[in-house]
């Protein structure tokens, strides 16, 4: 039997949106593997997407909608499912009025269609919006209020870079195509820092690792700075490449410790701090920082002060240098199609989400939860649990059974990425790709965009979603864009790199902040790092995994949670020892692994495990917003060890 091959883009919550390569014989997938031609792909996949066709028919698949009559699921077909779709919106518009209506999405697909379930529900007036992003929120914003916009030199542009470090960025478990050419780099001789309080994953070439303490990027950054004004001559922002403001205020605070005492709020050697700033000057430095820093309380105030080292070390403007947090995979989007909040909608906070709808009032008696599993992935899972549960009417759009299903009244069945068609756009790098059906979907299984155009059809809206999938691929593209050639047919022979991204931000000197200069923090945005309970003395930090996207794990999760921690972190105990990792909130019962290469005030395990196992991290996490964008301060928890008793 002959195989016919596919191209077409992985749209699961990654920064590196792979080409993929796709064998097809009698309507199933006989291979899959990276497209060898994808400038970033080359070739690769990682681990767990390499294993997802096993997903399209496991056990847990939704084929058929599910509505929970007294605390029983049962099948339905899709007509009853959209009946009761519109005889609840209908009536929670008439008693209650749009407020009491409220949609959710996360990124478990990237398509950059999938917002337009969005465009359906603001149509029905100004129903509750949920503002911030748990996951990049902080940063961004961060980026936003010093440069105007948070995006990143190309790809590639490390290549002009002496030196580059990565801060709170752990390649191997989070951008593992910009391994290679690391590895390359270095080889050639290129320097490169690995700070970050967790070891780096298996497979980053030789570097100098610093394990500062767990929040303590603010304090390091600032140590690093106070040397950089010290080295700097007189008058030296006066040629900057670009130009900044707030200086004053930003050395003042940079001078309101000794390098001394930034040292030691950081728990590194003042002489490394000295050693940086010398690095900062000898450049071009390309700085490249994680998500996990920016997912704590402070986390908008860490990417400030590290920004603020890019720009006063001249590192801003010029090749292989940067501050590089994010690409801007929705650059190509044009916003307006998407439909915007109504002036008067109601804001809730997701990083809060179980609080807000538990305590929102007027109450939300609408839920629609899609690309999301929110019980698992959310902090304070019990109450989220909680919240959907204490909704009239909670509607989950999912393709397989998760920990949140489990709390919806009603479950619609939709595709996988390998079984529709999108567009996705990607958060490490500038390339956008067209994902396409490769693979027939299961009979009754619905697109997001089919689903929502049947409900709008019924509610009598249907002229507000109208068009195929590639239609709306081209209709979502900016217009600029689309004249110029840069449209979804081109991108299913490949991956496009966006017109609109340049190769190094900045370089003509500008940024786009209201007065065309980077803004640095300064003195009032400051603030002392939290501290943890004295009886809960160790920080949790809950790390990607190499067999798990977010909630989606390529195998079926078995056998114990393990937790990895320094010997002396756990005295008395050795390696295989069952123990309990207690919170404020909560316990959760682990295998030790320890690990001299950990700090002794931390523990490690695997983010996103099943609730319904006992393997759930969030369960012990205290819902609690960063300082900027609406983030959720996941690595601000802290944990202590408890034998379990026979």
């Amino acid at each position: 039997m002959s195989s016919k091959i596919l191209r077409t883009t992985c749209a699961r919550d990654c920064p590196d949106a792979c080409g993929m390569l796709v064998e097809i014989e009698e309507g199933r997938i006989r291979s899959l593997r990276g497209d060898p031609d994808h400038p970033i792909t080359q070739g690769y996949l990682c681990y767990r997407t390499n294993r997802y066709p096993a997903k399209l028919r496991s056990s847990d698949r939704i084929l058929k909608p599910r509505l929970r009559i007294e605390g029983v699921y049962k099948e339905i077909d899709w007509d009853q499912a959209f009946e009761i779709l519109v005889e609840r919106l209908k009536e929670t518009l008439d008693r209650h009025g749009a407020p009491a209506i409220a949609e959710v999405r996360g990124g478990g697909s990237l398509g950059l269609l999938k917002p337009l379930t969005s465009r359906f529900f603001r149509a029905l007036g100004a129903v509750t919006e949920f503002r911030g992003d748990v996951c990049s929120g902080a940063g961004s914003d961060a980026q936003i209020l010093d440069f105007g916009i948070s995006d990143s030199h190309d790809f590639f542009d490390i290549e002009n870079s002496r030196r580059v470090w990565l801060w709170g960025k752990n390649l191997g478990a989070s951008w593992i195509h910009m391994l290679p050419v690391l590895r390359r780099l270095v080889d050639e001789g290129m320097d490169l820092r690995y700070l970050d309080p967790m070891p780096p994953a298996a497979g980053l070439p030789r570097h100098e690792r610093t394990a500062l303490r767990p929040g303590g990027d603010c304090e390091m950054a600032l140590g690093i700075a106070l040397a950089l004004l010290d080295l700097q001559p007189e008058g030296f922002e006066e040629r900057l490449p670009v130009p900044v403001q707030g200086l004053e205020s930003f050395t003042s605070l940079c001078r309101s410790r000794s390098l001394e005492a930034w040292a030691r709020a950081a728990d590194v050697d003042a002489a490394l701090l000295r050693t940086m700033a010398e690095e900062l000057l000898d450049g071009p430095v390309a700085m490249h920082l994680g998500w996990g820093m920016q997912r704590r309380r402070r986390g908008g105030l860490a990417v400030r002060c590290v920004d603020a080292l890019a720009a006063l070390s001249g590192n801003l403007g010029v090749a292989g240098g940067g501050s590089c947090f994010y690409y801007q995979r929705r650059g190509a989007v044009d916003k307006e199609i998407m439909g915007e909040p109504a002036k008067d909608a109601r804001f809730l906070a997701i990083a809060r989400m179980g609080q807000e709808i538990l305590e929102a009032d007027p109450p939300l008696r609408f839920l629609w939860i899609d690309n999301m599993n929110p019980v698992n992935t959310m902090p304070d899972s019990a109450r989220v649990a909680e919240a959907m549960e204490a909704v009239d009417f909670t509607v989950m759009v999912d393709c397989h059974e998760n920990d949140s299903t489990r709390h919806a009244d009603l479950v619609l069945p939709c595709t996988t990425f390998l079984e529709e068609e999108d567009l996705v756009g990607a958060y490490g790098h500038h390339w956008m790709g067209a994902v396409q059906e490769v693979v027939p979907r299961p009979e009754g299984v619905k697109t997001d965009l089919e689903i929502v155009q049947e409900l709008a059809e019924r509610m009598g809206m249907g002229s507000l979603m109208r068009g195929t999938a590639a239609e709306w691929g081209d209709r979502i593209l900016r217009r600029e864009l689309r004249e110029v050639g840069f449209d979804r047919e081109s991108m299913t022979r490949g991956a496009r790199r966006r017109p609109d991204a340049v190769e190094v931000l900045f370089a003509d000197g500008r940024v786009p902040t209201k007065s065309g200069k980077v803004e640095l923090v300064g003195e009032a945005d400051y603030r002392e790092a939290p501290v943890g309970p004295t009886d809960h003395p160790i920080w949790l930090f809950t790390n990607s995994h190499r067999q798990s996207q977010a909630s989606q794990w390529a195998r079926p999760e078995s056998g114990s949670l393990k937790a990895t921690l320094h010997p002396d972190a756990a005295p008395g105990h050795v390696s295989g020892d069952v123990v309990d990792l207690v919170s404020p909130l909560g316990r959760l019962e682990v295998v030790l692994v320890l690990d001299p290469k950990m700090r002794p005030d931390c523990v490690s395990i695997p983010k996103c495990g099943s609730v319904q196992l006992g393997r759930s991290g969030n369960t012990l996490i205290e819902a609690v917003e960063t300082d900027l964008g609406g983030g959720a301060a996941y690595l601000d928890t802290w944990v202590r060890i408890e034998k379990e008793e026979d």
